[in-house]
């Protein structure tokens, strides 16, 4: 039977190909922009899942107020790890988390900078990582101890081993490599190819003590985080934490529930739980169109069957004979799109990755609860989209369908039929508008004014230039490509430099957050920086109707600034701000600029500040500015003048 039911599909597949590669094709894409969508979806929900303690580890968060004020920070002070060891005694293990940049000596006498994540000694207890060299214990009982990664050992040291090996930083601390670890997976929210153990705080524990790190801990197997809870803000009142509260987050939330934080670690895979959302409305959507397009072409193909059903009747054919061989129909077309549709989806897989900014293995798509997942969705969806044709053209009357008139219950059928088009092309104009919007957010992306031009912009990677900073500027603007250099603070897209929250002038119960950045003389310049009002900065003269010198700025403890317009506005300033003090700024107002937007547009954009230093900046990101037409032989020229002045640091551009 089930053989001649085959039959039957490959005579109709025969008789109408036209329609039958239309529902096979549309079902394989729909099934694999679902698979890909499934894979996305289980990468993003399965962070911090390969750690066997994983349900008892907490990140420690801050709620602060200042003013009206009040946000949530992942910043800790420095201290407060060690005393979570000695005074709540509930809490098993704890570790910080802060991610920093250290230059190290390769063997080869280059100097490497790196990414490291400095931990607390128990950070191994806490998170489970097989060691491949060395062994948990043993790796931070010393200090200056470094655990890598494969990929951070083969970075410092090529094909050199690793383990034992004494690895000297520029600050001259020797550090010894204890343990290589596997790589750390790509579903873990923090990201590192360097360990190094924290040195030990012997400071006690200060409110105003904040660093850039984070502290993670893991209660013992018999506490509730309600307790700790109770504790340490006891212990917040015992230290003074006037305007901060304890919060908790589970870690296997930080991944998708914490886009909302500040303050975390520059190393944190941070994401958000609505893309899983929206993206899985759209597989959704994706397989509605799929079987409600494979429903319309078998109802209008039913018709067609309806003289087939007649003849099978009359010789004696069942209606649940005849239920399950449409349904038998349909289902081959889910069985043959089904391995074409994961096929697809292996192959699509990278670019996806690399569409969606995210990096994963084959792993989450062929994993054995994907793909039972990806089966599940393809019975489900064969039976909807099998069983109204079956139970349709299973009831029709023998009689009338071989006299050639219309069954009665075809009046029904077309109204489904249209009902089912209509929700279709509702679907799809859905997808159509979302993608126009998207769209539409890109290119306001890339057509913000950002306060500052961007275009023929080499940004040079932090760097300590001592001494050399002027005369290397010099020497860079003897190429007539090169327009202009300038030192400063600035990190494009993740600081300015530093922010304060000061009290508004128009209301001192509301705060005002203030980003300032530190630049040289150069900076308006180099980063073609629109001024609204004001004149650009001398080195020897600030340029106001007073001409105030520099040495007495210094002296009542201000500095030539650029303000945006926006906190122009804030304070309150009426008229021409040139020329006037603003100590609250610790500010002497030489111009003012546009809103200057250098961090993500997603955030509230801060009211920034402009310091300029007359004197060189030894340290800091340099930004150059070249003329466009020949790139690759400007940075062919900065990299030889950059060898010349420092011959054993590489060079790295970021922008």
């Amino acid at each position: 039977m089930l053989r001649n039911y085959f039959l039957i599909w490959i005579r109709s597949f025969r008789k109408d190909r036209t329609n039958a590669f239309i529902s096979l094709l549309g079902l394989t894409v729909g099934l694999t922009c679902v698979l890909l969508i499934i894979g996305y979806i289980r990468y993003e929900t399965s962070f911090e899942s390969g750690y066997s303690n994983a349900p008892r580890i907490y990140q420690v968060l801050n709620k602060l107020t200042f003013k009206a004020e009040s946000y949530t920070s992942a910043a800790t002070p420095i201290a407060l790890s060690p005393t979570l060891q000695r005074e709540i005694p509930e809490i098993e293990a704890q570790t910080s988390l802060d991610d920093k940049q250290v230059s190290f000596f390769k063997h080869s006498g280059e100097i490497q900078k790196v990414h490291v994540t400095s931990v607390d000694n128990d950070f191994f207890r806490m998170f489970d990582f097989k060691f491949l060299s060395g062994n948990a214990k043993m790796a931070f009982k010393h200090p200056n101890a470094l655990v890598l990664t494969p990929k951070g050992a083969k970075n410092l040291f090529g094909k050199i081993p690793a383990l034992g090996t004494i690895l000297y930083a520029t600050d001259s601390v020797a550090y010894t490599v204890t343990g290589i670890i596997q790589n750390l997976p790509a579903n873990t929210f923090f990201s590192a190819g360097i360990l190094m153990n924290h040195p030990p705080v012997t400071k006690p524990l200060d409110y105003m003590a904040y660093n850039s790190g984070s502290t993670c801990i893991m209660l013992g197997k018999n506490n509730t985080i309600q307790q700790v809870k109770q504790k340490l803000e006891g212990l917040y009142t015992k230290y003074e934490f006037d305007n901060a509260k304890v919060d908790f987050m589970p870690v296997k939330n930080i991944h998708l529930r914490a886009s909302g934080i500040r303050d975390f670690p520059e190393n944190y895979n941070i994401s958000d739980i609505k893309y899983v959302y929206v993206y899985g409305s759209i597989a959704l959507l994706i397989l509605l169109i799929g079987c409600f397009n494979f429903i319309n072409l078998t109802v209008a193909r039913s018709l067609d069957r309806a003289k087939e059903i007649g003849v099978r009747k009359l010789f004696g054919a069942k209606r649940k004979q005849l239920i399950i061989q449409f349904l038998g129909e349909s289902s081959i077309y889910f069985v043959v799109a089904l391995p074409i549709a994961l096929l697809l989806a292996i192959l699509c897989w990278h670019p996806f990755n690399y569409l969606l900014n995210f990096k994963s293995t084959y792993s989450f798509l062929l994993n054995y609860q994907s793909i039972l997942l990806f089966t599940g969705i393809g019975i489900i969806a064969s039976l909807l989209c099998s069983l109204y044709p079956a139970l349709f053209l299973s009831r029709l009357n023998p009689a009338n369908t071989l006299k050639g008139s219309l069954p009665s219950g075809f009046r029904f059928n077309l109204g489904l039929r249209k009902a089912l088009i209509i929700i279709q092309f509702a679907i799809s104009i859905v997808l159509i508008v979302a993608t126009l919007v998207v769209h539409a957010q890109l290119n306001f992306l890339n057509n913000q004014n950002l306060g500052f031009n961007d275009h023929n912009l080499i940004v040079l990677n932090f760097q300590d230039y001592g001494q050399k900073e002027r005369a290397f500027k010099n020497e860079l603007q003897t190429n007539p490509m090169i327009l202009s250099t300038s030192m400063s603070r600035l990190n494009v897209g993740k600081t300015y430099g530093s922010t304060f929250t000061g009290p508004s002038p128009k209301d001192s119960s509301k705060g005002i957050r203030v980003a300032t950045i530190d630049g040289d003389a150069d900076f308006i310049k180099t980063l073609d920086v629109p001024v609204i009002e004001g004149k650009a900065f001398a080195n020897n003269m600030v340029h106001t109707a007073h001409s105030s010198s520099l040495d007495s700025l210094k002296e009542k403890g201000l500095s030539p600034t650029y303000i945006s317009k926006a906190l122009l506005e804030a304070y309150d300033i009426k008229g021409n701000p040139v020329g006037r003090e603003v100590k609250g700024l610790g500010a002497y107002v030489i111009g003012v600029i546009d809103d200057f937007k250098a961090l993500s547009l997603k955030e509230k954009n801060l009211y920034v500040t402009i310091h300029i230093n007359s004197q060189p900046l030894r340290f800091g990101y340099m930004y150059i500015k070249i003329a466009g037409g020949n790139t690759a032989a400007t940075l062919r020229f900065i990299q030889k003048k950059w060898k010349t002045f420092f011959l054993k640091a590489p060079l790295i551009t970021v922008l």
